[in-house]
Formats: structure tokens, C-alpha cells, sequence
């Protein structure tokens, strides 16, 4: 049996879920339940598409924050940027890759206090050894960067690729 689930936001919570009969063969039955308890808890997207002025005025206001007192609060700039980037990753891959897609709402809550204390306290670590947070970061954008050169331009792909500025066709 292959079941597809389609979030309506439109549906009462009381409406019955719709089933229907999204076409079957003789060995696999495929239906298709479109209902609001399909709906996610929380979706981001769902979030900016209802506020997209919202998000787009307070990442001006945040890119203008730093764009013009960056350098002399340096350390508070500092602090607010890798709290946030590393609260919102660690949020991202607890929710996305560790957590069934429907929990119960409280567990998105826990999972939000535990990536902002995460976050904070891995603010306050890299603002203390700044430096060394610097090179460790350098060094793993430069291992994203190795990969997707090696995927864009040295591994075995269909069709000529580029090796070290040498052209070499698959064979």
C-alpha cells in the first residue's frame, strides 16, 4: 500500500480526512489523505510566505546592524553571528534529520531551547578563542569548497570533465 498525505490548511479540524483512490495496479494500492492533521507543526516556509515582509525587514535591519557597526562592536557582532548560525544549523539537523516529521508541538520547543542554548554557549567559546574558531572555520569551508569542486570538476561524470585543466572523455 503506498499512501501520499497532502496538507489542506483550508479543512476544519472537525472535516473527516479525504481519501481517494490515486490510481492502483493489482499488486500496489496507492491512496492519498488530504486533511489539516497532515500539516506540519512547524514549516519555515509556511511561516515566510504568510510574513515575507516580516523576514525581509528584519534581515535588512540585521544585514545593516552589521554592515555598519560590525567592525567597531566586533565582539558582540561576532558573538550574535555564530550563536545564530550554529543555534539554526544544530535546529536544522535535529529536526530535519534526527526527529520523526509529526511530533508533538512540545517537541519542537525543546528542540528550539536546546539549539539556542547550543548556539549561545558556542557564541561565547568562539568569541574567547576567535582566532582559532577563524582557522578551524577556514578550514571547513575549505573542505565544503574541495567537495563540490571534486563533485563540479574531477569526478567521473557523463560527458567530458575537467582534471587539472586537462579535458578527458569517459570511456
Amino acid at each position: 500500500m503506498y499512501v501520499t498525505l497532502e496538507c489542506n490548511r483550508k479543512m476544519d479540524e472537525d472535516t473527516a480526512p479525504n481519501f481517494t483512490d490515486a490510481g492502483s495496479d493489482e499488486c500496489l494500492l496507492k491512496l492519498a489523505l488530504s486533511s489539516k492533521k497532515a500539516c506540519p507543526i512547524f514549516s519555515l516556509t509556511y511561516l515566510y510566505q504568510q510574513n515575507p515582509l516580516y523576514f525581509s525587514l528584519a534581515f535588512m535591519v540585521a544585514g545593516l546592524f552589521i554592515a555598519f557597526v560590525g567592525i567597531r562592536l566586533y565582539k558582540t557582532v561576532l558573538f550574535l553571528l555564530a550563536a545564530f548560525l550554529i543555534g539554526f544549523l544544530l535546529l536544522v539537523i535535529i529536526y530535519q534529520m534526527i526527529l520523526p516529521r509529526y511530533v508533538e508541538e512540545w517537541a519542537f520547543w525543546v528542540c528550539l531551547g536546546i539549539s539556542a542554548l547550543v548556539g549561545l554557549t558556542m557564541g561565547g567559546i568562539v568569541v574567547a578563542y576567535d582566532q582559532q574558531c577563524f582557522v578551524l572555520a577556514g578550514a571547513c569551508l575549505g573542505g565544503v569548497a574541495s567537495f563540490i569542486l571534486y563533485g563540479a570538476f574531477l569526478s567521473g561524470t557523463a560527458g567530458p570533465v575537467l582534471s587539472l585543466g586537462v579535458v578527458h572523455t569517459p570511456t
